[in-house]
């Protein structure tokens, strides 16, 4: 509240740990944007949008390419929940490390994807150095 009553900033970026639950957080932007009439805040206080990093090579590789996330069979059930929340509730999804996959690999990855999320905007990174 206090960051938004300065109107010292265009916009806030939250960057969150790989381990957080998408909905937690978006709950409480969501707590601040209806408390803003409230405490008389600006009116544009507004969550705009939640961005996932998925690192390709990861996903290629621990969870074949993706298909590990949607089969039953997984032994960390946990980590491979958190994965499907975090891709299925961003609007834009990164795609980090592509040129450290092939490219079968990389589009399976990139299907999965799509399959979880379809409606994400999908920027591919490649890695230098």
């Amino acid at each position: 509240a206090e960051l938004i009553s300065s109107n010292k900033f265009d916009y806030i970026l939250i960057e969150a740990s790989g381990a957080s639950e998408p909905m937690a957080i978006v709950q409480s932007i969501a707590m601040v944007v209806d408390m803003s009439e409230e405490y008389d805040l600006p009116a544009k206080c507004k969550l705009d949008n939640v961005v996932c990093v998925v690192d390709a090579l990861r996903l290629a590789k621990e969870f074949g390419c993706g298909e590990g996330l949607v089969k039953d069979e997984n032994e960390d059930k946990n980590i491979v929940n958190l994965i499907i929340q975090q891709i299925e509730f961003c609007d834009v999804l990164i795609l980090n490390k592509v040129n450290e996959v092939g490219a079968v690999e990389l589009d399976r990855v990139k299907r999965i994807i799509k399959n979880l999320q379809p409606k994400a905007k999908l920027i591919e990174v490649i890695t230098i150095g």
